[in-house]
């Protein structure tokens, strides 16, 4: 599971990233977490790399807000999950407005973090999807979206037309 952390306090950051591998190691779950300390930095990977199973977005950060962030996505067609993480409540009803898979409040209790990840697992195991271990990082494709694999030595050859409609080739290695 890839999960990005976007606040502007590394406090916070590190707190997420610390409950989120406490919950994954529980569930046996891969995780790879990506810290960013603005919109704007996430938006600039963004453009590499669109391959996250949930953005942990915080509202009120400097320039570009968790929220304006939200729906900047939204409005480019991804449909990315998103929960926001903030001290404010007055937010909440907006959240709504670019589908927000939950919205949690600073500081945020473990065991409610723990829930919507939980939710979010259920639904992504329904989904159908494989996760690949590559250089780069996980990949995860939906089952669907995988004309085939070609074993090739101790690696694999992945042709997939997730989510861009065009032929991938991707080398890979065995989990």
């Amino acid at each position: 599971m890839r999960i990005a952390i976007c606040d502007d306090e590394e406090v916070q950051r590190i707190v997420l990233e610390r409950y989120l591998k406490e919950w994954a190691e529980a569930k046996k779950i891969l995780l790879n977490t990506i810290h960013f300390c603005d919109a704007e930095s996430f938006l600039f990977s963004w453009e590499d790399d669109k391959d996250y199973d949930l953005l942990l977005l915080d509202i009120e950060m400097n320039h570009i807000n968790g929220m304006q962030l939200a729906m900047q996505l939204r409005a480019q067609g991804y449909d990315v999950p998103i929960l926001f993480i903030t001290g404010y409540d007055s937010y909440m009803s907006q959240g709504y407005e670019v589908s927000a898979l939950h919205y949690l409040l600073k500081p945020v209790q473990k065991e409610k973090l723990f829930g919507v990840l939980d939710k979010l697992e259920c639904r992504k195991k329904a989904e159908k999807k494989l996760l690949f271990r590559m250089e780069e990082g996980l990949l995860s494709i939906a089952e669907e979206n995988i004309w085939y694999i070609e074993a090739s030595g101790h690696q694999c050859i992945l042709c997939s037309d997730e989510k861009r409609k065009c032929l991938w080739v991707v080398i890979v290695r065995i989990l």
